[in-house]
Parts: C-alpha cells; structure tokens; sequence
C-alpha cells in the first residue's frame, strides 16, 4: 500500500512504488566499504615496496666503501685482506683467493698523474723516453731511483716496476752482455765452456747464453773469445706469504718471480749443493718453467736461497 499527498489530501496512489528511504543508507554503506577496501590494498602495497627499497649505504657499507648487497643472513661476512695498492700485503688464503678471484689488472703508469710529486712525475716521465729510446742502463737506473726514493712516493707501482726491472736487467745482461758482469776470456788449448764457467762462478747455461754463437760449448777453438759471467754473487729471497721470490745479483735486485704453490720448506737459509732444481723441489718452489729457467741459468753452486715468512 503506497500513500501519498494528493489533490484532495492523502490519497492512495497505485502507480507509487514501496517506500524506499532506506536505498540511500545502502548506498552509503556499500560506497563506504569499497573505499575502505581500496584504502587497505593502497597501504598493503605501500607496505611492501617500503619493504623492497636498499637500506641506506651507511648502514650496508662502512664510510668511504662502494655499497654491496646485504648477505641473506645476520651472520658478519669473512673479514679479508684488503690491499693497500702494495705488493707486500699478502691475502689470508692465497690459494684460495687466487682460484676464486684473478688479482686485478693494474691501470697503465701515467707520468702527468697531477696526484703524484713532481720528482716521481719527472723520473716516470725520464723512464717512458729511456724505454722509446731503447736505452736499457738509462730505465734500469731510473727505475732503481724510483724505487728507492724515501717515503715510496711511488709504492703503488713498485711491483710493476720491479717486474720490468726483471726485464732490463736480463736484456742488460744476455743481449748486451754488461761489462759490470761479464768478463770476455779467450780460450786456452784443452778448455772447455764448462771448465771456464766453473772458474768464473758461474753457470754452463749462462755462458751458452751469452755466447749464441757457439755450436759446440764442449769444443772451443784455442785463442777463441767467450763471454762470461765473472764471479756472480746470486741469493734468491723467498716470500712465502706474499708468494714470489727476488733474485739479487752483487746485493743488487735483479729479477722477480711468482710461486706457484705454497712453500713447503721452512723459514731458512739454505746453500746450493750442485744445481739449484733439487732444492726447489725439497723446498716446494714452484715457479713457472720460464722463471724456473732463467734461475737455474744463473743461480751456481755455492748460491743462498733464504726462505722468509713474509
């Protein structure tokens, strides 16, 4: 039954629909709890991409370090050796970290660096013309210089310079034969290439070496001229820690060489009996075949190999 205001006052009205003041209350409701709804979901998902930001660098990194991804568990990461841009810092498990990560290549030697002191500048500047110059004495010097200035101004590329060191100094001596080590010997009816070696200090090998000519080092031609080393004083300093090995000539540094493994001989000094290879392999020297060369070539009887635990 619908009522309603009519012309005559309250009238029945057929065409009038049931009373429907209560549609705009649902109406409110359901508006209401939609809004609620889209509310929660926005804070839901405000929630979660709060969650999936990086937490700031100060928090993942110490102060002055590259940011790094935070480990998936509370437990503090394995503290490391972290070098200080010098050869001699050696890591906790050598073997280890040299199988996991290959050391890193150093960025080339820039003589016009502006951070560098102007003597280290100017003797890098000296070695780069030395070196396109061709001349040996004058980068080998340079780089002696550099090496020993007081404070190692230039300690971040000592281990470069070191290596190429190595380089001039065999050239020094095997190509250019370097009057402060090698001595000229003319031969005498019934000599041989290992009798003279032998006389001089020396190596059989070195003196092949210094003279390319010879065919037959066992059959030298009486009054025939040979060049030898003339009484080398040779030790060899291992680092086991750092893992490489210094040969010194006349108390001079002459060459540098990696080891390959671990040493296993203790913290020492030991002589050279005949040749130089039965040590090394009681010591556990491993070295690479063209370093275990070059030291055999040099290194004679009577030479000092020192084991250092640095």
């Amino acid at each position: 039954m619908s009522l309603a205001k009519g012309r005559f006052g309250i009238e029945y009205d057929p065409r009038r629909r049931r009373d429907d003041s209560s549609g705009p209350g649902w109406l409110v409701l359901v508006v209401a709890a939609a809004a609620a709804v889209s509310f929660s979901v926005t804070a839901v998902k405000r929630a979660m991409e709060k969650d999936a930001e990086p937490l700031p660098q100060a928090l993942t990194a110490p102060s002055g370090a590259p940011s790094a991804a935070a480990p998936a568990s509370d437990a503090p990461a394995p503290a490391t050796d972290a070098p200080a841009g010098s050869r001699d810092t050696p890591a906790a498990n050598p073997a280890a970290n040299a199988a996991a990560t290959p050391p890193p290549t150093p960025p080339p030697v820039a003589p016009s660096q502006p951070n560098r002191p102007s003597r280290v500048r100017n003797l890098l500047l000296r070695l780069d013309e030395a070196e396109k110059a061709g001349n040996v004495p004058m980068a080998v010097t340079t780089i002696e210089t550099l090496r020993a200035l007081p404070g190692e101004p230039a300690a971040d590329l000592d281990d470069r310079l070191a290596r190429r060191l190595g380089e001039l100094n065999d050239r020094w001596l095997f190509e250019l034969a370097g009057k402060q080590w090698v001595d000229e010997v003319k031969v005498r009816k019934g000599e041989s290439a290992s009798r003279i070696a032998s006389s001089k200090g020396s190596t059989l090998a070195s003196l092949v070496r210094l003279n390319p000519q010879l065919k037959d080092p066992d059959h030298l031609r009486p009054g025939q001229i040979v060049k030898v080393m003339n009484h080398p004083r040779l030790s060899l300093t291992v680092h086991r820690r750092a893992r490489y090995a210094d040969l010194h000539l006349n108390g001079k540094f002459f060459r540098r060489c990696d080891l390959a493994a671990e040493v296993a001989g203790k913290v020492g000094v030991y002589k050279v009996e005949l040749s130089p290879r039965p040590l090394f392999k009681s010591l556990g020297l491993a070295f690479s075949l063209r370093d275990r060369i070059a030291l055999e070539t040099l290194l004679p009887k009577g030479s000092t190999i020192i084991v250092s635990e640095t």
